[in-house]
């Protein structure tokens, strides 16, 4: 398995009555669903959109405005 981590971001998804965030660091997109669906507990459609990806070679930063 590649040692080096990846950083998987699903925007707007997760929705209830606002969207949500997913934020998984991985190997790989697969690896990035199997663990966040560990998380959540089920099956979760909004994850068939392809997640933004990012090396850890560079800074990134992200965030997520509350409805108002």
């Amino acid at each position: 398995m590649n040692p080096i981590l990846k950083l998987f971001v699903w925007e707007d998804c997760f929705h209830d009555h606002t969207s949500g965030l997913g934020v998984v660091l991985a190997h790989d997109r697969g690896e990035a669903i199997d663990l966040l669906m560990k998380q959540i507990g089920y099956p979760h459609a909004d994850l068939s959109k392809k997640p933004q990806e990012f090396s850890l070679e560079e800074p990134v930063a992200f965030y997520v405005h509350g409805g108002g």
